[in-house]
């Protein structure tokens, strides 16, 4: 019963592993923030650098060298910005992963809580846990099957 009893104590690392979900939603929010704010300044930037017409055959060559010259530092201006929507977007995948690997932890750590509770039901009704472990019709898992606790995953 001690045993089932310390299960029980488990919900501590439930709480533990949530907080941390918690810490990586916001962060990925974050990045998913930075990546409209991006593409909100952007794009208007762009859209009037190709909507402007100009009559080349009238400008001077020194207008022209001008003209080539902030349309270069624009498409590099454009790439660096591509670039950094690259680093945010996979910013985001990495915290997704280990979102999913925290929410792997919590249905273990349940599960071990769930036999930990159904044992201590058990021994409550008088049934002996030396010949009938508990098993959970959905998800059997036996008094020897403890759940192993949240990981760290920082």
């Amino acid at each position: 019963m001690q045993k089932a009893i310390n299960e029980l104590t488990k919900l501590d690392d439930i709480n533990e592993a949530c907080g941390y979900a918690t810490k990586l939603l916001e962060k990925t929010g974050k990045s998913y923030s930075s990546i409209l704010a991006i593409s909100d300044l952007v794009a208007p930037t762009l859209k009037s650098a190709i909507s402007e017409h100009y009559d080349y055959f009238k400008m001077t060559g020194e207008e022209l060298r001008r003209l080539v010259d902030n349309r270069e530092t624009m498409i590099y201006n454009a790439m660096c910005v591509l670039h950094e929507l690259g680093e945010l977007a996979m910013n985001i995948d990495q915290d997704t992963a280990s979102i999913g690997s925290v929410i792997e932890d919590i249905n273990g750590i349940a599960t071990g809580v769930n036999a930990g509770i159904k044992q201590v039901v058990m021994n409550g009704n008088g049934v002996s846990d030396d010949n009938n472990p508990v098993f959970d019709t959905n998800n059997p898992v036996s008094d020897t099957e403890n759940s192993k606790g949240a990981t760290d995953h920082e």
